[in-house]
């Protein structure tokens, strides 16, 4: 059942059919990927708690399944897949770009800012004032950024 597949021609007529037709009739579809899920969930913590080198390993499996169209792969990605990402497959190429588009908004914050603050004290700030108005932005900057990390976390959690 877990190897169920539309389009590998080893599996037509197999008795995968009558396992799910069997399966079916005890529990919903839903019931079996929650329960399926959930077994998966505990088991990559478990493995990933006793031995470092496990993550690599659900990985290349992952990977495997994912060539495929396997049913079982569906609930691997919703169990575990976003633990599974690595970065360098996750940024790529748009690092350099990003990187770019970073400082091109740095530099308009900090033009920005600076007419902001010249607009409000009615004169060109000094260096103290611009730079107390920029480590208070950034400091707010950073309590949001760590209460949208730490409700996300929450949110994945559940």
């Amino acid at each position: 059942m877990l190897f169920w597949s539309e389009s590998d021609p080893e599996l037509e007529g197999s008795d995968a059919l009558d396992a799910t037709t069997a399966l079916s009739a005890e529990m919903s579809d839903d019931q079996y990927e929650a329960k399926i899920t959930g077994l998966l969930k505990r088991a990559y913590e478990a493995e990933c708690a006793a031995d470092g080198q496990a993550k690599g390993r659900w990985q290349a499996a992952a990977a495997v399944l994912n060539s495929g169209d396997y049913y079982i792969s569906i609930m691997v990605n919703d169990a575990i897949g976003s633990k599974l990402r690595l970065w360098p497959h996750v940024w790529g190429v748009r690092a350099v770009p990003a990187a770019l588009g970073v400082i091109a908004i740095c530099g308009l914050a900090r033009f920005g800012a600076w007419r902001v603050i010249k607009s409000y004290l009615g004169h060109d700030p000094s260096q103290d004032e611009f730079g107390f108005a920029l480590w208070s932005a950034a400091l707010a900057g950073g309590v949001a950024v760590g209460m949208w990390h730490m409700l996300k976390k929450r949110w994945d959690q559940r």
